[in-house]
């Protein structure tokens, strides 16, 4: 599922030697409505087994690094709404699974977008910089809080059911969006 969603056409054109400006801001708004759900739904659902959820939010950072890169008011996607109605905290759990893997990566995104645009965590993109120096002490708490309560509650394969969905709810997301204009 990972890999299906990093062959997306809008995961690749953010990786690409062509990337420029509005294909960057394209994935921003694109992404910033991924988090913007997973803030809104996910993070209440499992911020009994995450203690440092609220340090966890990235969504400001999209909007910072968007109106750095902008002048005007950009056309907005469609929301992203996945199928799933009930997001109990194992399912919850593996959802927040991709995103933050997706700090992790981010990184390295990083370096392409300070190549390419000549941006920074300090100038329109701190939402790649992740948690700056601390993101891989970040991603092993979470995992380490996400094994912690697989292995006392059992729901390993609830966990393994939100990651799949998260990681396919985003590739449909992307694919649908996939020709939209900024």
């Amino acid at each position: 599922m990972h890999s299906a969603l990093e062959a997306n056409a809008v995961s690749t054109s953010l990786m690409s030697p062509a990337l420029d400006e509005n294909i960057y801001k394209r994935y921003l708004t694109l992404m910033g409505e991924v988090v913007a759900f997973t803030e809104k739904v996910i993070f209440p659902a499992v911020q009994d087994i995450v203690p440092d959820i609220h340090e966890r939010y990235k969504l400001q950072h999209i909007h910072a690094d968007l109106t750095t890169l902008s002048s005007q008011a950009e056309q907005q996607p469609a929301l992203f709404h996945p199928e799933e109605k009930a997001f109990n905290v194992p399912f919850a759990l593996g959802y927040m699974y991709v995103i933050e893997g997706s700090t992790l990566g981010g990184r390295v995104i990083l370096k392409h977008v300070q190549e390419k645009l000549k941006l920074d965590e300090h100038r329109g993109a701190s939402f790649f910089a992740g948690y700056g120096s601390e993101t891989g002490v970040k991603w092993k708490n979470f995992l380490s809080n996400l094994t912690n309560y697989a292995e006392r509650s059992g729901n390993g394969d609830e966990i393994i059911k939100g990651a799949v969905h998260a990681f396919a709810a985003i590739d449909r997301y992307f694919a649908a969006n996939s020709k939209y204009e900024n």
